[in-house]
């Protein structure tokens, strides 16, 4: 690869007293040369196209022998894409796994009872709230077991610690949190948003 003054540049690997940076940088030649063919092409071309990715099999002879530095950088991203979108496809394949083998206990809850209890709330839930209990009912009644993360907002966490949160005031509690400080809440720590 060149550099802005027109330099060669070449890929620069880690190397020890018995390994010098020419015998890599020739073993990664031929490697290219002799088995370049057999890299397999990962993405669906769909992504590959839609995404304006070089190929896998481009992208490595890019990372050891960039053209420049655009190419450089267009191998990387191709790289760093496939990676994530490789862990993304494991996730959902070990959660469609686990809801296959794992049979959860389905829980029938009485949704009158449900109803009757969210109007006995002294406020009105907000459409995100809504929406969060019709998703947790759903899971409630699927037959696997439920992945859910629940996590509270700084407005829910400021309430329940009332005026007086671990012996400060209200304004003492707004400055902190205007400075965006951590706050230990019931044992666990949380930093605000």
């Amino acid at each position: 690869m060149e550099d802005e003054e027109g330099d060669q540049v070449e890929a620069v690997y880690r190397t020890n007293k018995s390994l010098k940076q020419a015998t890599i940088l020739k073993l990664v030649h031929t490697a290219m040369d002799r088995f370049e063919d057999k890299i397999p092409e990962v993405l669906p071309e769909e992504l590959t196209v839609s995404h304006h990715l070089m190929g896998h099999r481009d992208a490595v002879r890019a990372m050891h022998f960039p053209k420049d530095e655009l190419e450089r950088q267009s191998a990387q991203y191709q790289l760093v894409y496939q990676e994530l979108f490789l862990y993304q496809l494991r996730l959902q394949w070990m959660r469609q796994k686990r809801h296959q083998q794992t049979k959860g206990q389905a829980v029938l809850y009485d949704n009158a009872a449900l109803k009757a209890f969210i109007q006995t709330l002294p406020f009105e839930l907000t459409d995100g709230q809504k929406k969060v209990v019709n998703e947790i009912c759903f899971d409630l009644r699927a037959p696997y077991e439920m992945n859910r993360l629940f996590a509270r907002g700084r407005r829910e966490r400021e309430d329940d610690c009332g005026d007086d949160c671990h012996g400060r005031n209200g304004s003492d509690r707004q400055a902190s949190s205007a400075h965006g400080s951590n706050r230990n809440l019931g044992g666990a720590t949380y930093a605000d948003d």
